[in-house]
């Protein structure tokens, strides 16, 4: 068997699957996100490890063999930095995707080098949460900076501490450090003497298939193991790309987690003259994702759901015979494509007629809208995607209404979890099941059921209003700067 491990934003995942990455099993569990102050986002690795131990230990509890699993895939969350010694030992906190820590050393990475050399590098655009300005950070406020090795993002520091050996990482890893130049495949020199590193801080580059070494004693102990189980360097999250089988130029995936994303095959390293869109690595040659992340999704309908449904899971309610009011979903800023981290969420057009349901619904179709303005980036651009894969979920209406939003087909995905399925094809080719990662997604990844984009004039109607009303918060963006100051 293979056994997948993705550490998440909030928990982690451990999955079984076959030599043939056909998912058998899946536990996790949950570890916090610390916050001493304002905008600071942390995470311990050591609570990473305790969360591993008990997720993994609850297969074997669930009667699955831990004798029969070959080889360990590892993926996880992007754009997190660990600081570690010689030992691998974190001499602090992960700094997460949403610590906003580190944005006065961002805007002194954009005034030194200039956004479009950055972008024009990286394919990325550098704000708070991106490394380089975390690597300021921790030089201008770390006590323990010069005992720093390494850098490592949160997967990497995972399976290292599964294997022991050399800090390594993979391409997709390697472009969210914002360090890495996207259309020459290395690590940038001028990336890394702005951000203040050395080159031989970071992990050697390496293809997710290769092997990383094998699962030490001490670790197997922990998790219930024999020692000697081979791990694969494996992927970032974004990894999520091969398992929902975008392997083709205008393929494109939709995902839905805290964050919301569309991602697009493009067979040349595609450029947006705005900046407004990001270049990302493909796992194939050749090949390129273009597209983009808002900053909350998922996590706008959790805080809504923990605002006024005392924790409890949200489905979209039927719309009512009064219109529900609209609701930008800028709780942490927002990330592609309007790119201000100091914009702020609204609720707009509220009365005394709307009850809880239609604040419900107003922000399932804002998180809708986040996107679908996502897809009109891409289409300015001219790489129109004909449908838009996705994973199935349990709301039917919710998939409708998002495919009402995009005004395309959703083709929702088989065979589970695209993430832990795309780490498991990265471990089925180092067990030599199939020749190569194209080949592994070719042959398993089926995309079954369509869900049509059904016309809505009303639902265009509120998208309208909505762009609308983006604009209205962006233009008084420096207002809310000078009353929260």
């Amino acid at each position: 068997m293979i056994l997948v491990l993705d550490l998440g934003t909030s928990r982690i995942k451990a999955s079984l699957f076959t030599a043939e990455a056909t998912p058998i099993a899946s536990t996790s569990a949950s570890y916090p996100t610390h916050s001493p102050a304002p905008g600071l986002a942390e995470q311990n690795p050591t609570e990473w490890w305790a969360a591993a131990g008990k997720a993994v230990r609850a297969l074997w509890a669930a009667g699955h063999d831990a004798g029969a699993v070959h080889v360990i895939s590892v993926t996880g969350q992007m754009h997190g930095v660990i600081p570690v010694d010689a030992q691998n030992t974190p001499l602090g906190p992960c700094l997460t995707l949403r610590d906003r820590r580190s944005a006065e050393y961002a805007a002194q990475l954009r005034r030194d080098l200039g956004e479009p050399k950055i972008y024009r590098v990286t394919g990325a655009r550098l704000d708070a949460s991106s490394p380089p300005a975390k690597f300021l950070w921790y030089r201008a406020h770390a006590d323990f900076y010069p005992k720093i090795v390494t850098f490592l993002a949160p997967k990497d520091w995972l399976r290292q501490h599964l294997t022991g050996g050399a800090p390594l990482t993979d391409v997709i890893d390697a472009a969210g450090m914002v360090i890495y130049d996207v259309t020459r495949g290395t690590w940038s020199r001028a990336m890394a003497d702005a951000a203040g590193i050395a080159l031989d801080q970071l992990p050697t580059l390496a293809a997710p298939t290769d092997p990383a070494g094998m699962l030490r004693p001490e670790a197997a102990a922990a998790l219930g193991m024999k020692a000697g189980v081979q791990i694969v360097v494996g992927a970032a999250d974004d990894v999520e790309f091969l398992g929902a089988g975008l392997l083709d130029p205008g393929d494109c995936l939709e995902h839905l987690g805290s964050t919301g994303s569309l991602l697009l095959v493009v067979n040349h390293p595609a450029d947006d003259p705005t900046g407004t869109l990001e270049l990302y690595p493909h796992l194939l040659p050749g090949r390129w994702l273009i597209g983009g992340s808002t900053s909350s999704a998922g996590a706008a309908l959790d805080w809504l759901r923990g605002v006024i449904a005392n924790g409890a899971m949200l489905a979209l309610p039927p719309l009512n015979s009064h219109a529900p009011p609209l609701f930008v979903p800028y709780l942490a800023g927002e990330r592609s494509p309007v790119w201000e981290p100091d914009a702020g969420a609204v609720f707009w057009g509220l009365s005394m007629a709307h009850g809880q349901s239609d604040l419900i619904r107003a922000a399932f179709e804002g998180v809708a809208f986040s996107l679908r303005h996502l897809l009109d980036a891409l289409c300015s651009i001219g790489v129109d995607p004909l449908e838009i894969r996705s994973a199935p979920g349990d709301d039917r209406d919710w998939l409708r209404l998002r495919a009402a939003a995009y005004g395309r087909p959703l083709r929702l995905l088989d065979g589970g979890d695209p993430t832990a399925r795309g780490a498991a094809l990265i471990a089925a080719v180092a067990l030599g099941t199939f020749p190569d990662l194209e080949s592994a997604a070719r042959a398993t990844i089926h995309p079954a059921e369509r869900m049509d984009a059904q016309p809505d004039e009303a639902l265009a109607g509120r998208y309208a209003q909505y762009l609308m009303l983006s604009r209205l918060i962006l233009e008084n963006v420096g207002s809310r700067r000078a009353v929260v100051g």
